[in-house]
């Protein structure tokens, strides 16, 4: 929030710390969180959990029963969820010989946990009545608690299925299981992506693999793959099909289904969303391509990648890529070039495309696709997954791993900047990071660490104004980081989960980032005013962290509290006369706190004071309000003056008038001032 706005967030911290967070199972310590905070003992001291960082939560586990984590999702109110895979032991009955027999068996199922009201809610098991292993968990998320989870599970002899359920809110479980794809044949590669808005509305694609490489088929070149990229839309009930693949060519073979290379799709506020996926072209070299949806229209297919850069043609593969969409579908796009003689660089890159919102005349394509890692030969250390967050406007932010660095890129519709290293230099992994912003720019970020054996996840909380806070966490039996997941609000709040240890040390850990408030603007009347009760206004901030509440201050003093609405009306023992500072203090669910703009308030109710006064046969009138800037003055053209002789006089705040004669005269003197506060007098003056 910049301070330049007037905004203030209580608490303040302007010095970026460092601290190691350890999960607290419901049970008495161990022995080795101890250990593990005396590996950290170089680093810093462990300390209780920072006011935006939340402290970790063991959703599952210590387990060797875990067995993947599908991922997070996070709503623009701040809710959402996690996905895994957990292997469960049930007892399966089993006709043998015209006999039934009771077979104890192990099954891998899906499993979710729901974040809400600031808290994560126990896990509970999603595909409940399926007896068959299932695979590919994604999860996408909506306001007010809502989730969406999809799997894969057997359906046939001939074919796996692909399935979702649903957990509404205010609902206490999910939804049973229903089928979205049941014709996906053998689940080899699917890797669902699945994205929600926040009225629940989602998609979902995913990859149907219809023939390998191999001896049977010839003609699929080796690590090639016949597929089709599929997609369906759920409109909060039912799931629909978009009909016909949305890849270029399905008859054309494509590199083999990878978690790295796999479509995926985002959605934006009015549930219009954005697919990306990699293809090869006409020369058989793979690209990045995308398509705009409309409910269950596909839009035409665009060119995200390049085939020439710099002048130099673009030879090598687009790799990978990471997709993400801000406001009204404003997209950008990440994707990782390898190098090929002739392209200029000799190391893989990292590049960026974006698409303007869908109200912009360029809205139709992408512009041009530009370097995201610094430029020149490009990383010298491998490029871990990539991820990218990108706001309404366009400003974006890429993040990459090189090596054991992690990396953020920042950039905008018309600009990157210099890569900014996240971690310290520390860990001796590669971190991974993924990251998320806000649409005032706020980020949060995570990535892997490993110092002295020990492992973790450091966590990086950045407001707008630069004023950041980092933390390690862990879970509560250490160990390795595996997956790792993020996913943010587009108001500078994330979800975080990753899987940590391994065999029976194996746990499924998660955390919120809650940023403050955004920065708003409270409204009052421009001009001085005289209403006895004066209504004023204030936008909404973004905010993640559940429901605001609103005080109200008067030059600095609270004049009201727990207001639920974006107005208050002022009464006038709360805003007497004169010129005043109203601000309004936003507080979200988790007691951050940000104040307004100040808005500057001018108020007089007392009309002009008017003074009529003779000597001889003159008389005097003057109309007197107090010094400008403590007043509105007097409207000049207020000013009526009847004398009582057939003579008047307007428009002047002094006026002296001579009668003819002596005598008794009624004198009769209306003024206002500006804020509309009118006093007239009648008064009988004696000349002589």
């Amino acid at each position: 929030m910049g301070e330049a706005s007037g905004a203030r967030i209580k608490p303040t911290r302007r010095v970026t710390t460092r601290r190691v967070i350890a999960a607290r199972p419901a049970r008495a310590p161990r022995f080795w969180l101890v250990a593990l905070a005396l590996v950290f003992t170089g680093l810093l001291t462990a300390a209780p959990a920072d006011g935006l960082i939340s402290p970790v939560t063991l959703i599952d586990g210590p387990s060797s029963e875990i067995t993947a984590l599908g991922g997070v999702a996070m709503a623009a109110d701040g809710t959402g969820g996690i996905v895994y895979l957990k292997r469960v032991e049930e007892t399966v009955a089993e006709r043998v010989e015209g006999q039934t027999r009771e077979t104890v068996v192990h099954r891998v199922h899906v499993f979710a946990a729901q974040y809400a009201n600031d808290r994560w809610y126990p896990p509970q098991r999603v595909d409940v009545g399926q007896q068959f292993d299932s695979s590919f968990p994604a999860i996408a998320a909506g306001e007010g608690g809502r989730l969406v989870v999809v799997w894969v599970n057997h359906y046939s002899r001939n074919t796996d299925g692909l399935f979702s359920a649903a957990l509404e809110p205010g609902s206490s479980g999910f939804q049973s299981p229903v089928p979205i794809d049941l014709n996906i044949g053998e689940a080899t590669g699917t890797y669902p992506s699945v994205a929600m808005d926040g009225a629940g509305a989602a998609y979902v694609v995913y990859r149907v693999v219809n023939a390998v490489s191999g001896p049977s088929r010839p003609e699929i070149p080796h690590g090639y793959v016949l597929s089709e990229i599929r997609m369906a839309h759920f409109d909060g009930e039912y799931w629909t099909s978009l009909g016909a693949p949305i890849n270029r060519n399905p008859a054309q073979a494509m590199e083999a289904p990878t978690a790295a290379n796999s479509p995926r799709v985002a959605i934006d506020v009015t549930g219009q969303g954005l697919v990306a996926w990699q293809e090869p072209d006409d020369s058989f070299i793979n690209r990045i391509y995308a398509r705009r949806l409309f409910g269950t229209v596909a839009g035409d297919i665009l060119p995200v990648s390049p085939p020439t850069f710099d002048g130099h043609p673009l030879n090598g593969a687009a790799a990978e890529l990471a997709l993400d969409v801000g406001g009204f579908g404003e997209g950008a796009v990440a994707f990782l070039q390898e190098p090929a003689p002739g392209s200029g660089f000799t190391r893989p890159q990292v590049f960026v495309n974006e698409i303007p919102t869908t109200f912009d005349p360029k809205g139709q394509y992408f512009g041009t696709a530009r370097l995201a890692d610094g430029g020149g030969e490009g990383p010298l250390g491998p490029i871990g997954p990539l991820s990218v967050a990108v706001d309404g406007k366009g400003a974006f932010d890429v993040g990459f791993g090189s090596g054991d660095e992690s990396l953020e890129m920042p950039g905008s519709e018309t600009s990157v900047g210099e890569p900014v290293r996240l971690d310290d230099g520390a860990s001796t992994v590669a971190g991974n990071p993924m990251l998320t912003r806000a649409e005032d720019g706020a980020l949060a970020a995570a990535w892997s660490v490993e110092e002295h054996g020990a492992g973790a996840v450091a966590v990086l909380e950045r407001r707008a104004d630069g004023t950041s806070s980092r933390v390690l966490v862990s879970g509560p039996s250490g160990g390795a980081v595996g997956a790792l997941d993020l996913a943010g609000s587009h108001r500078g709040d994330a979800l975080i989960g990753f899987l940590q240890g391994e065999g029976a040390s194996t746990q499924v850990v998660a955390l919120a980032v809650r940023a403050p408030p955004g920065e708003f603007v409270a409204e009052a009347p421009q001009t001085w005013t005289s209403a006895a009760s004066i209504p004023i206004a204030w936008e909404r901030p973004l905010a993640g962290a559940g429901e605001l509440t609103y005080s109200v201050l008067v030059d600095d003093q609270q004049v009201a509290e727990g207001i639920t609405v974006p107005d208050y009306t002022l009464t006038p023992s709360e805003v007497p006369n004169g010129v005043h500072t109203v601000q309004i203090e936003a507080t979200d669910a988790v007691g951050q706190v940000v104040d307004s703009s100040p808005a500057t308030l001018k108020v007089e109710r007392t009309p002009p004071k008017i003074v009529v006064s003779s000597r001889g046969l003159s008389v005097d009138i003057r109309v007197l309000d107090l010094p400008s800037g403590e007043s509105p003055g007097v409207a000049h053209g207020s000013v009526r003056v009847s004398f009582g002789d057939g003579h008047s006089a307007r428009g002047r705040v002094r006026i002296s008038h001579r009668y003819a004669r002596p005598g008794v005269y009624t004198v009769a003197v209306t003024a206002a001032d500006k804020a509309g506060n009118k006093r007239t007098v009648r008064v009988r003056e004696r000349v002589t």
